[in-house]
């Protein structure tokens, strides 16, 4: 085998030592408060991942994932039948805009995937999928309180599920490629997730009942256009650390020849040492 092809022969590290990994960056912000060190699941997702890469996910799930999406959710039934007077058949119909929104953003991500914008498959995207969500959930909200609003704020509540999603799943996507580089803290950071989501959803419904009861529905509205809007500064400046295109496609691609050329080794490993069987047989 030509020595171009060779790789390293040396095992992955198992998860236990894999854990014990400390990003430099953030060996530096334990020195300085050390206590962070001690947070359960929180520790370990510190410690492996760059401390602006693990702000950034709790951002976008704390606010985006778990309170802009609750009060959203929340505001429909009040929004519709209250503030814009659909009649219960009616508010049926359209009320599934939401869900639709966020089931159909699978066709986004294949645009992106195929076009990058500025080098970047997702970050640019996702900038302008905050803006988006932010303006069309304004409008949402700022429609005049009558009947002839209702379909249009159905479709500007539509655009503004289409574009939560498109941020929520190239954040997925970002976090995914973290934890392919480190597997082993790859559980921590998913629950870490998910916690703060969850915890959000629940204060969002205690922000967005007293709003409905006293008919201020609407403010729920404000807060979450203002949050879609703050959110696209989390890939303005890039703290998901995502990669240019080019440089993602180009290590790819020398994971692959590299794996394509461990697998040749061990096949060609495989059939000395059948060969060699065989001649002691013989």
């Amino acid at each position: 085998m030509s020595g171009r092809c060779r790789v390293s022969s040396t095992p992955a590290s198992p998860p236990d030592e894999a854990v014990k990994y400390i990003h430099p960056a953030s060996a530096r912000l334990l020195r300085a408060a050390p206590l962070l060190g001690f947070i359960p699941v929180f520790s370990v997702t510190m410690k492996t991942f760059h401390p602006k890469f693990v702000l950034a996910i709790c951002l976008q799930c704390l606010f985006e994932k778990g309170l802009a999406n609750g009060l959203m959710r929340l505001s429909i039934q009040p929004m519709l039948t209250g503030r814009y007077g659909l009649t219960s058949a009616m508010y049926q119909r359209l009320s599934t805009l939401y869900t639709l929104g966020w089931a159909i953003n699978a066709f986004i991500t294949v645009l992106a995937d195929t076009f990058a914008l500025f080098g970047y498959t997702k970050r640019w995207y996702c900038v302008l999928s905050a803006v988006g969500g932010g303006v069309f959930a304004l409008l949402y909200g700022l429609l005049p309180a009558n009947e002839s609003s209702a379909k249009p704020a159905a479709a500007f509540m539509f655009l503004t599920a289409l574009f939560m999603s498109n941020i929520d799943v190239f954040a997925v996507a970002l976090y995914s490629e973290q934890i392919c580089r480190r597997p082993a803290a790859g559980t921590a950071l998913v629950s870490w997730m998910w916690g703060t989501a969850l915890v959000d959803i629940m204060i969002s419904s205690v922000i967005q009942s007293p709003l409905s009861e006293n008919q201020l529905t609407h403010v729920g509205v404000y807060i979450t256009a203002a949050i879609l809007l703050l959110s696209g500064l989390l890939f303005v400046f890039n703290l998901f650390e995502e990669r240019r295109n080019r440089t993602a496609r180009l290590e790819d691609a020398k994971a692959e020849f590299f794996a394509e050329c461990e697998e040749h080794e061990r096949r060609q490993h495989g059939s000395l040492a059948a060969e060699a069987g065989c001649t002691d047989m013989d």
